[in-house]
């Protein structure tokens, strides 16, 4: 037997068995190729993740500057049947104008610093960080700044307070591999706020 034939045969032999639990899973499936299919196929129960505001958690605030920025604790529940992972989060922190009806302006941006993966069945907390622009940062000085006494110490702090609203916001998760982009709103968010005047910016 020539070489090429010698070659030919391994060929036809490594197909063969390489076909061969293929075909024999199609028999067993009364010849049917998307029942075999479907067999190897997770099936997964899609479902949008679930949000739940917790509150503002270590606020830092610059007097001077107005500059500002909180971490935004959201709890996330996972009730698929399998673990996908928040990738991204951001959106836009605006103040609702409570004198002009309709008006509102930019004063922050938020963002998932990192991915938070959430297994099946369970809930994880998201530490969304919130920082100022410079435009908010001066609409903060300007309009939302008043100083009062803190109700538990009555040391003298300032008070930072608006109704803000969460726009523009956009949440991807990836369950298998494949990316899930969902709208993230959230309208009147009352944003209050205390800072210990001296306390480090």
């Amino acid at each position: 037997m020539s070489e090429r034939a010698v070659k030919l045969s391994m060929i036809l032999i490594s197909a063969l068995l390489f076909l061969a639990p293929f075909g024999y899973g199609c028999l067993e499936h009364g010849g049917k190729l998307d029942s075999l299919m479907e067999l190897k196929l997770p099936q997964i129960q899609i479902s949008p993740p679930h949000l739940t505001f917790k509150g503002f958690e270590n606020l830092s605030f610059n007097s001077s500057t107005g500059y500002m920025r909180v971490d935004l604790v959201m709890m996330v529940n996972n009730t698929m049947n399998t673990t996908f992972t928040v990738e991204e989060i951001s959106f836009n922190l605006t103040c609702v104008d409570q004198k002009h009806p309709g008006e509102e302006y930019l004063v922050a941006k938020g963002y998932l610093p990192l991915p938070v993966e959430v297994p099946s069945m369970e809930s994880r907390e998201l530490r969304i960080v919130v920082e100022t622009t410079p435009e908010g940062s001066a609409h903060i000085l300007s309009q939302h700044l008043d100083v009062g006494a803190d109700p538990v110490t009555g040391e003298p702090v300032y008070i930072i307070h608006f109704v803000g609203a969460v726009k523009d916001g956009v949440l991807k998760a990836s369950v298998y591999g494949v990316e899930i982009s969902m709208p993230l709103t959230m309208p009147n968010l009352p944003v209050y706020f205390t800072y210990p005047i001296g306390g480090k910016s």
